[in-house]
C-alpha cells in the first residue's frame, strides 16, 4: 500500500516561503527558514522547537551566511548518554580558521567545540548533510579516488572525530558524487559506477570486512532512501521521477508514478493502532465512574508517590485521606529522601532576605522565602550548614535555628553557655577561630551540631555537640587537630556518609589532609588531599559535595582556572580525579540530574552568577537573570518531608492524649 499526504510545515506565517531540509533523527525532522532559524520538528505530534543560529553569523561578521550552503558539515543527531539532540556544524571565518559548534535542545544553547577537524575540510563541501547512526554523524568526501579517502565520523558522546574506510573494492576511477544511506540500521555507500548504481551495506559497524555490495541497474543514478518491510531496496532516480523499489539481486519490483518526488531526504515514521486507541478511550470513559483507590491497588500508589518530585508531593495530600496519611507517615518522609536525585536546590541569604534556587539544564527557578522568624523585620542571620532537607541558621544574639523550608518546621535552640564560658560577647559561630559542622547519626537516629573552639584565657580547646533528640549539649573528649586556627578560613563542615568534613584554609602539603570528624565513634581521623594537585599554588581550598562525592576545589591563579579533585570511592586515596574548569574563582555546588557540574562565579571570578559546565570543561549554561549574591551565604540542600526525631515523639504524644481523651 502506498500514500501521499500534504503536510503544512510548523511555521507561523502561512506564507511558508523557502525552507531547507537538514536532517532527521528519532521522528524529529531539522528544518531551516530564512532567516537564521532552525526549526525541529515532529510532524506526527506536530510538536516544534525554533532556534536561532545568529550566534555563527556575528562571528562570521557575514549576513549571508546561510545553512546548508555556508557550512562545510552539518548533522542532527542524539547523544543517549546525556538524552540530548545535538545539532553540528563545521564553518570557516573570514580569516580562513575552522569551527566546530554544537547547538544543544536540552540546554538550548550553542557550545564551541576543540575537536580536531579533518583536513582539508573542503573535500565534505557537496554533501555536508551528515547521517546518524549508532551514536555518531557520517559524512562521505564529494569524490573518492580512494578507500582511504574515508567515512569521516563524529562521536556525539566522545566529541571526536574518527575514521571509517571505505570498501577496498572501489573502481579505479574516482566516484563522483558518492552518497550515505541508512538501510536497516546499517550503513549504507553509494555512487555511480557506469551503467549500474553500486550499494556498499556495512552489514556490521566498523567491520571492514562486512561491507557487502548490491548493484542497481540504472544508469541515470539511484539513490537508496530505505529498505521495504520485505527487505528490498526504496529509492529514487535521476532523471526519472517517482520512487522505485528493487530487490538486492537488481531486480525492479515497483516504479510509483505518480506519487510526488523531489529531492530525497530520510525521515522516521511512528506508526499507532487506531483501533487500540479507541479501545483505550473506552477504557477511560468506563474507569470515570470508578475512584482512584479502585483502580490503583495502595502499594502501587505509594510506589508512584515515592517518585514524584518532593516539592509537588505536599500538594497531593489533600486527593484523599488515605494519601495524606501515606505522605504525611514518618517512614514515607525517609524512603523519598532515599529516591530523591542529587541536591539541586541552593539556599541563598542576602542581609536578611532568603532566596530558594532550584537549577537545572531544563528548569531553573528562584522564589524569596521567609526565615523563621518572629521578629519583623528579621534583621540578620547566618547560614551555617544544611542536612537532610534541613537547614542550620545562627540568630542574633545567640540562637540556632534548625528548619525545613519545605514543610515550615524550625527549632530554636540556645548557644548561650559557650560565650559565658568564654566571657566574650562579641563570639560568632561562623567567623570566630573554631570548627562547626551539622550532620546525622544514623546509628541514634540523631541530629548533632558540632562546635570546636579555642579559649584563649585558659589556653583551651573546647569540642561540644548538641543533640537535637535530647535537645541538649555534650561536652566531648575526642582530641582536637593542633594547631586548631588551621581551619580558620572553612570553619564550616560538610557532612558525607556519617561524618563532617574540614579543609585548611591553607595546603602546604598533601599531608595535611581533610579533617573529618566520625559522628558515630566521635573521634577524629584524616583523608589526604590529592597528591596531583601542585599544594604552593592552590591557597584557600575548600569542600563541595558532587553526586555524594567528596570534591576538593582550589583556584590556579597561574592558568585562572578552578581546580577540581572528586573522590569517586570514599576514602580510597587512588580514586582522586582531577577535572578543570575554565573559569577563575569558580564554586561548584553541586550535580544536575546529568552529571554536569552547577556552581557559581564569586565576586574575582571572570564570570558572574550561577553556571553548569560539563566534565569536559565546556560551558553548558549560564544563568543570568537569576540572584546570585556575590557575598552572600549559601547551603546546598536536597528537600524532603523529614521531622526531626523529637517532633516525631511529640506528634506521637499528641496522639496517644487525644486517644486517653476520647
Amino acid at each position: 500500500m502506498h500514500h501521499k499526504k500534504v503536510v503544512s510545515p510548523p511555521f507561523k506565517k502561512k506564507s511558508h516561503s523557502y525552507f531547507e531540509v537538514l536532517g532527521s533523527c528519532r521522528g524529529f525532522i531539522l528544518l531551516h527558514r530564512h532567516r537564521h532559524i532552525l526549526v525541529v520538528w515532529n510532524p506526527l505530534t506536530g510538536f516544534r522547537k525554533r532556534i536561532s543560529y545568529s550566534r555563527i553569523v556575528r562571528l562570521r561578521m557575514y549576513k549571508g551566511f546561510w545553512l546548508p550552503y555556508s557550512a562545510h558539515l552539518h548533522g542532527f543527531g542524539y547523544d543517549a548518554s546525556q538524552d540530548d539532540y545535538l545539532v553540528v556544524v563545521a564553518w570557516k571565518d573570514w580569516e580562513s580558521q575552522y569551527h566546530l559548534d554544537c547547538l544543544s535542545l536540552r540546554t538550548n544553547s550553542w557550545i564551541n567545540l576543540d575537536a580536531v577537524l579533518p583536513n582539508p575540510l573542503v573535500f565534505y563541501n557537496c554533501h555536508s548533510r551528515g547521517l546518524f547512526i549508532n551514536g555518531a554523524i557520517h559524512w562521505v568526501p564529494s569524490n573518492l579516488k580512494d578507500y582511504r579517502d574515508a567515512i569521516l565520523i563524529f562521536d556525539l558522546k566522545e566529541r571526536t572525530f574518527s575514521m571509517i574506510s571505505a570498501p577496498e573494492q572501489l573502481p579505479t576511477s574516482p566516484c563522483v558524487y558518492a552518497g550515505l544511506a541508512l538501510l536497516e540500521s546499517c550503513l549504507a555507500l553509494y555512487y555511480s559506477n557506469g551503467c549500474n548504481t553500486d550499494i556498499w551495506v556495512m552489514k556490521e559497524y566498523k567491520m571492514q570486512s562486512s561491507w557487502t555490495l548490491y548493484q542497481i541497474p540504472c544508469s541515470g543514478g539511484f539513490r537508496p532512501l530505505c529498505l521495504s518491510s520485505n527487505r528490498d531496496i526504496i529509492g529514487r532516480r535521476d532523471p526519472v521521477t517517482g520512487y522505485f523499489i528493487y530487490n538486492v539481486r537488481g531486480d525492479l519490483l515497483k516504479h510509483f508514478r505518480n506519487l510526488y518526488c523531489s529531492l530525497p531526504f530520510g525521515a522516521t515514521d511512528t506508526v499507532t493502532n487506531k483501533a487500540k486507541e479507541e479501545s483505550t478511550m473506552e477504557k477511560k470513559m468506563n474507569h470515570k465512574s470508578k475512584s482512584i483507590h479502585d483502580i490503583l491497588p495502595i502499594d502501587l500508589v505509594h510506589i508512584i508517590l515515592l517518585r514524584v518530585p518532593i516539592r509537588h508531593v505536599a500538594r497531593l495530600k489533600c486527593v484523599s485521606k488515605l494519601w495524606c496519611s501515606l505522605i504525611s507517615d514518618p517512614d514515607f518522609a525517609e524512603l523519598h529522601f532515599r529516591h530523591s536525585p542529587a541536591a539541586t536546590t541552593v539556599f541563598l541569604k542576602n542581609g536578611a532576605m532568603a532566596y530558594l534556587v532550584n537549577l537545572d539544564e531544563n528548569d531553573a527557578s528562584q522564589k524569596e522565602v521567609s526565615p523563621p522568624f518572629e521578629k519583623k523585620p528579621h534583621s540578620d542571620f547566618e547560614v551555617l550548614g544544611s542536612c537532610r532537607g534541613f537547614i542550620l541558621l545562627r540568630r542574633h544574639p545567640h540562637f540556632l535555628v534548625v528548619w525545613n523550608p519545605l514543610t515550615g518546621f524550625s527549632k530554636r535552640i540556645s548557644h548561650s553557655h559557650i560565650v559565658r564560658r568564654l566571657k566574650y560577647h562579641g563570639f560568632g559561630l561562623s567567623y570566630s577561630k573554631n570548627l562547626h559542622g551539622f550532620g546525622y547519626d544514623a546509628s541514634q537516629d540523631d541530629y548533632l551540631f558540632v562546635v570546636a573552639y579555642r579559649d584563649y584565657e585558659r589556653q583551651e580547646d573546647h569540642l561540644e555537640c548538641l543533640s537535637l533528640r535530647t535537645n541538649s549539649w555534650i561536652d566531648l573528649d575526642a582530641v582536637l587537630p593542633s594547631p586548631l586556627d588551621w581551619f580558620d578560613h572553612n570553619s564550616r563542615g560538610l557532612f558525607l556518609n556519617g561524618a563532617i568534613h574540614w579543609v585548611p584554609y591553607c595546603l602546604k602539603d598533601y599531608r595535611d589532609a581533610i579533617l573529618i570528624f566520625d559522628l558515630k565513634e566521635r573521634t577524629f581521623s584524616r583523608i589526604y588531599a590529592p597528591e596531583q594537585l601542585l599544594i604552593s599554588e592552590y591557597p584557600y581550598p575548600c569542600l563541595a559535595l558532587l553526586g555524594d562525592c567528596l570534591s576538593l576545589y582550589c583556584d590556579n591563579y597561574g592558568s585562572h582556572t578552578t581546580q577540581m579533585c572528586v573522590m569517586k570511592e570514599y576514602k580510597v586515596h587512588s580514586s582522586w580525579t582531577l577535572y578543570q574548569i575554565p573559569c577563575k574563582a569558580f564554586q561548584p555546588l553541586c550535580l544536575s540530574s546529568n552529571g554536569d557540574i552547577i556552581g557559581k562565579g564569586d565576586a574575582f571570578s571572570d564570570k558572574r552568577g550561577y553556571l553548569i559546565y560539563n566534565v569536559r570543561g565546556d560551558l553548558l549554561k549560564h544563568f543570568k537573570n537569576l540572584y546570585c549574591p556575590i557575598l552572600g551565604a549559601d547551603a546546598v540542600y536536597t528537600e524532603s518531608l523529614l521531622s526531626l526525631p523529637s517532633d516525631i515523639k511529640d506528634k506521637d504524644k499528641k496522639k496517644k492524649r487525644k486517644k486517653n481523651c476520647m
